[in-house]
Parts: structure tokens; sequence; C-alpha cells
């Protein structure tokens, strides 16, 4: 194989003229949040590719079946390597002849997780069987993982996947870890270049440091969802029994299959069809309460008001999560101190949850950074407003100490901006105070506001500090819900 000689025919495929990249960079990454070492990981497409690079093996040494409970996917990849399928046994021994046992992590049947004993055990009685535990579903569980088995047992590999937590089904990436020596060994039957670029791409930016905050925060809702989903089912008339336990997935068996399959499609959800039920992937609060509300247990309260965004360029890597609802939790990372310390106080004093994370090139300056993070800000703040109804819309003023910060905010949807006010030093800390004024313009044109500030005092800290005090004081009047009526006599907002 060899480079192309011409440019990509794709406007945004830049790069794709050449071969894919070294696949170490990700790996590393990958090895780093899996907590294993780079030489006990191999990036695969996905899981299935993982259990594809298994099957190659079993034929060449010989094997004829594997040892896995029903899965539609693996019965159609198992044809293609002239494989059966055979249910594990109970309570008797494997036979002999076996090439992997499949067994997923949290069970897909019920959800719960594997006891590392028994996973431990179950190995030693295979053996020299290859013991494969899927934990594509895993990464938002409380339990152990068996990644730790898998680096110290010969015959146990793990594997996991970017498809679900990381939003990431179709770039198909996901690993395979192993020891050492097994993993040398099924290195063998795996391709010289087995991602293509645009997955490469797309799974180092989805694993570098600027999303840390958001896939922690997805972890933390997807714990708290399991518990009021949970409490919810429990209420519906529709279900004779569910499972909803350590995995993020419920198992649904109603009483009326169909009509249950046809009200959740409904409202736009895929549940998967089982020999004991449906199945369906736990989402955000919005996915949650239209399962919910399929099934008539839909909560009454409105959804709550958040707000992601991921915003990449040359110069910056953002991502940002708000929800106007709740005042915790409150994570700014950007690499500049004071900077961190000035978006923290606007989310504390607005009364609301903010997690914003960002790489830039701050080995040039701090400007990219504040400047590219106002406007992630205000997107974000734009998403969690949404309709506005009951809004209220307006919000303004605070003093500190000797130093008065006037800010004014109207959320109508106009993007203007006003700041009256001047720095005597250029700099507090690594954060250039010229950019104050900018933080304030970049914020309203994404949010969609118009923002005046008025600022005097004799302290350039003070001055900036009440700034964005005030910022989050205006924004806490102007984000409460009053009511619910449109603040606007013209019954829209720009």
């Amino acid at each position: 194989m060899f480079n192309s000689p011409f440019s990509s025919l794709n406007a945004s495929g830049a790069g794709l003229e050449s071969l894919p990249p070294s696949l170490e960079p990700l790996r590393e990454r990958m090895a780093d949040y899996y907590g294993v070492e780079s030489h006990q990981l191999q990036v695969t497409r996905g899981a299935s590719h993982a259990m594809e690079i298994l099957m190659r093996r079993l034929r060449v040494h010989g094997h004829e079946f594997v040892w896995a409970g029903p899965d539609h996917y693996l019965e159609d990849l198992c044809s293609v390597y002239n494989l059966s399928i055979r249910k594990p046994p109970e309570n008797a021994p494997f036979t002999k002849g076996g090439g992997f046992c499949l067994v997923h992590n949290p069970r897909q049947t019920d959800g719960k997780a594997w006891d590392l004993i028994a996973a431990r055990t179950l190995a030693v009685d295979l053996f020299p069987t290859i013991l494969v535990i899927d934990e594509s579903y895993f990464d938002a569980c409380t339990a152990d993982s068996m990644v730790e088995l898998a680096i110290n047992e010969p015959n146990v590999v793990v594997l996991k996947s970017l498809s679900y937590l990381f939003g990431m089904a179709g770039a198909r990436v996901g690993a395979l870890i192993a020891n050492t020596k097994t993993l040398q060994g099924l290195l063998k039957f795996c391709e010289p270049h087995p991602l293509p670029t645009p997955s490469v791409r797309a799974a180092e930016a989805a694993l570098s440091p600027s999303r840390a905050l958001t896939v922690q925060g997805r972890v933390d809702m997807i714990r708290t969802e399991q518990a009021r989903v949970r409490e919810a089912l429990s209420r519906s008339k529709h279900l004779e029994s569910f499972d909803l336990n350590d995995g993020p997935f419920m198992l649904l068996r109603p009483k009326a299959l169909l009509q249950t399959q046809t009200a959740l499609k409904r409202l736009g959800l895929a549940p998967q069809v089982t020999p004991t039920g449906l199945l369906l992937a736990l989402g955000d609060i919005a996915t949650n309460n239209r399962i919910l509300k399929a099934l008539d247990v839909a909560p009454a309260d409105k959804a709550p008001r958040v707000g992601e965004i991921l915003r990449d360029t040359k110069e910056t890597k953002i991502s940002v999560q708000v929800n106007l609802d709740q005042p915790k939790p409150v994570k700014v990372h950007t690499g500049v101190g004071f900077f961190d310390h000035m978006l923290d106080q606007v989310a504390t004093h607005g009364g609301f949850s903010l997690q914003l994370a960002c790489e830039g090139d701050l080995e040039i300056d701090a400007h990219h950074t504040v400047e590219d993070c106002m406007l992630a800000f205000g997107q974000a703040l734009k998403i969690a407003l949404g309709d506005r109804v009951g809004m209220a819309r307006f919000g303004f003023v605070l003093p500190m100490d000797e130093t008065e910060a006037k800010v004014s905010i109207d959320l109508g949807g106009r993007p203007f901006c006003v700041f009256k006010g001047e720095f005597q030093s250029t700099h507090i800390g690594d954060y250039q105070t010229e950019m104050t004024a900018h933080a304030f313009r970049s914020l309203s044109e994404t949010l969609g506001a118009s923002i005046h500030v008025e600022v005097s005092g004799g302290n350039d800290h003070h001055k900036t500090e009440a700034c964005f005090k005030a910022l989050g004081r205006a924004l806490r009047q102007a984000t409460r819900v009053e009511g619910d009526a449109l603040p606007s006599t013209k019954g829209m907002l720009a």
C-alpha cells in the first residue's frame, strides 16, 4: 500500500490521501484511561473487531465452536468464520474444543456486574480456553473492572468500546486488553492498519484532557439516573417486571410487548428485542423521560435546563456542560488560574452547575483560551435556556469593597455589549486584563444577550472579580423561572 499522489475529494478530508497514522498516541491515551500499560492493549475497530481477531486465531488452531449466550451479532460473526455457538453449561464442566467463552460485564440479561472472584474461578475452570469479557458498557459501573484479571491471567481478555459513553458508535473504536504474552500472540491475527484516519482522529479528540470533565459528568449522570428511572419503572402498570442494576441499560418485560414497543417507537426510541424482553440503553435525562413517558410514568416537572458544547479549533479544544437547575458541580480547568477562578465565581454566584475544560495554546498567550471559553460558555448557556418560557429575562448589579461593578443583562436573544472601565495592570497572573471586555463581548455574541458592564475602583483584581461576580448575580436573576409565560410582549424572543 502507498499514499495517494492526489488530494482527497472530500472538503473535510485533509490527510485522507495518506495511510492511517500510527496508533501509538491513541494506544497510550486508551491505556491511560483504562489503567493499563500500552503494551497490554491493542486498539481495535470496536469490540466486534476484537472478537474477529480471536476467531481468526481459533480457526488457525482448529477450534470449531465458542461458548456464549444468545447473541445475534455473534452468530453472524461465527457464521463467517464457520464456528458454532454452544450455551455454557450451568452445573457441568466445560467440554474440550471450545475456542473461547464470551461473557458480558455487566451481564446483558439482568445488568448485574461480575464479581472478580467469580470471574477468576470461571477462568480457572475454562483454562486453557480463553475467557472473553466484554466490557463495552462497563465504564459507568461502580463495580470492579475485570481488567486486573486480564493482565494477570494468561487466558483472560477484556474488550472495551468508546461507542456508548463517548458517543462514538459510528467511529467503531475499542480495545482488546490482555497480558503482554497473550496479546502478542493475538496481534499476529490483526491487520496492519485496523483503523481508518477519521476514527483515529475522532478517538484521540474524545480522549483528550479537555473531554475528561464531560466524560465524568456523563458517568455521574448515569449513576444518578439509574436510581431515578428505577423508581419510576417500579410504578409502571405496563410492566410485568424489569431489570436495571449496575449496567447503563434496562431490560423491560412488558405485559403487552407489541403495544409497549410501539409506544417507545412513537417517541423515537428503538428498543432491542431479546428473548426475555426489550433492552434499552440509559441516556440523558430527556431521553430517559421519553422512555418513562411511553410507560406512563413520566415526571410532571419540566426537564432540567442543561446545555453541552464541544468546541475545537486549531487554537483550543473545549468542552462545556451547564445545568441551570442545580448549583453543583462547578469545575473549571482552562490552564489560566485567575480565569478559572472568575468562571467559578460566575457559576457560584449564578447558582448553576458549570463544568468547563480547555486545552489552549498557552505557549503563545491566554487570548484564544479566554475568548474561546467564553464563546463556548455562551453557546452552552443558550442551549440550556431552551425556549425561555417563564424565564425572568433581566438581571443586574453588585458592589465589592472599594469597587463597584454594574452588570445589566437581557436574555432576549439579541447580542449587544457595552463595557465601560479601565485597568492599570496588564496582567493578573497569566490573565490579560484587556481580555475582560473581550470576554463579555464573546459571551454576548453566542448567548444572544445584551450585556452592559460598568466598573470603577482602584484595585484591578477587585475590579475584574467584581465584573464576573456581578455577571453571575445578573444571570441568577435573569435565568430564574417565574411562571409559564414567554417574557416578551411581542410573543417571541429575537
